[in-house]
Order: structure tokens, then C-alpha cells, then sequence
């Protein structure tokens, strides 16, 4: 049976529906951040002041400490790899 979802919920939208975890959800937006960056081919500054917002952010939001740690250092790798693929 279906369940109704408000139009605005978009907390409950990414996480619940589209990721099904705060966890992947925060894994697949830092990652989608790193690629995005790579691909359009930000300076590191840029990036590492974006992502260091946004994990303030989804720390204050989410809690979990050292999940966040990791995504982020997982992130940065992400980006430095896209970032040289596009490069050639």
C-alpha cells in the first residue's frame, strides 16, 4: 500500500526514498560533490572550502563524527582522481 509523501518533505524524500539511510545519503552527496567538482574542473581551495561547508552542515544536521571524517577523505580522493582523468 502506498504511503503519502508531503511535496516539501525533502528531508524525508532524499533520505528515506531515494539513498534509504542518513548514512548512504551522506556518502552519495559528497561523493556527487567531488564529481562535480572534478568535472568542472574547480581549484582545490574552492572544493575543500565547499565540502568542509558542507560537512559542518551535514554534521549539524546528521551527528556521527567519524562517518563524516571518512566521506570526506573519501571525497577528496574522488575529486583529486576525477579532477586528473579530466585533466588529459
Amino acid at each position: 500500500m502506498a504511503e503519502y509523501i508531503a511535496p516539501l518533505d525533502l528531508k524525508n524524500i532524499f533520505l528515506n526514498i531515494f539513498a534509504g539511510s542518513q548514512e548512504v545519503f551522506m556518502g552519495l552527496f559528497f561523493i556527487g560533490i567531488s564529481v562535480l567538482a572534478g568535472l568542472f574542473k574547480m581549484p582545490n581551495s574552492v572544493f575543500l572550502m565547499m565540502v568542509g561547508l558542507a560537512g559542518i552542515i551535514l554534521y549539524n544536521w546528521f551527528g556521527g563524527g567519524l562517518y563524516i571524517i571518512i566521506i570526506l577523505i573519501t571525497g577528496i580522493i574522488v575529486f583529486s582522481a576525477i579532477s586528473n582523468i579530466v585533466k588529459r
